[in-house]
């Protein structure tokens, strides 16, 4: 019996050994222990260069262009804090960090949400009972900022973007969820 617990201990060439085959077909060899590991990830690297891509050109047209959209709101200061986010989500896009940059989008979502408030509410002035009744409760949910960054149409409204992958903040955040986001922006172009 003892014998039989050292040899379960030596590595045997014939043994099975236990191991992960990821996405790429790599298999990787040896105990897999952990939690919350992804394994084969299908968004690859070429994938990913190309969102970067595609984000840093709406960036550099957002950081162009949304001045000319906002006449009370005092634009600079959503830019600086746009561009903080932005450079934060690229980042976790380039490293894989997929919810964590979800989180940041989520947040540039919610940006463009309060520079869309601000503008309205800087030209109106004043909070009124009828105003305040008459917006949608998403009346600000798809400004310019975020239907230029997703889906590269500087409008409000734009019907490209439905804004509910990003508004809905109690839905999933399952890494395949996450992932048709971004290949709604690549697929946007």
């Amino acid at each position: 019996m003892n014998k039989d617990k050292s040899n379960a201990n030596k590595h045997e060439p014939d043994s099975i050994n236990s191991g992960v085959i990821v996405g790429d077909n790599t298999n990787i060899s040896g105990n897999v222990a952990g939690r919350d590991i992804i394994i084969n990830n299908n968004y690859h690297q070429r994938e990913i260069d190309e969102l970067v891509r595609i984000l840093d050109l709406r960036t550099e047209r957002i950081n162009n262009n949304l001045s000319m959209h906002f006449k009370y709101a005092e634009i600079k200061i959503y830019l600086d804090e746009f561009n903080i986010l932005h450079k934060s989500h690229i980042e976790s896009l380039k490293k894989g960090d997929f919810i964590y940059a979800h989180e940041l989008l989520t947040q540039i979502h919610d940006l463009s949400y309060r520079l869309e408030s601000d503008e309205f509410w800087s030209r109106h002035r004043i909070e009124t009972p009828f105003l305040l009744y008459s917006l949608r409760p998403d009346s600000f949910t798809r400004g310019e900022l975020i239907c230029a960054y997703i889906v590269g149409d500087m409008r409000k409204y734009s019907d490209k973007y439905l804004g509910t992958e990003l508004s809905d903040h109690n839905a999933s955040k399952n890494n395949k969820d996450i992932i048709m986001i971004y290949k709604k922006i690549t697929q946007s172009v």
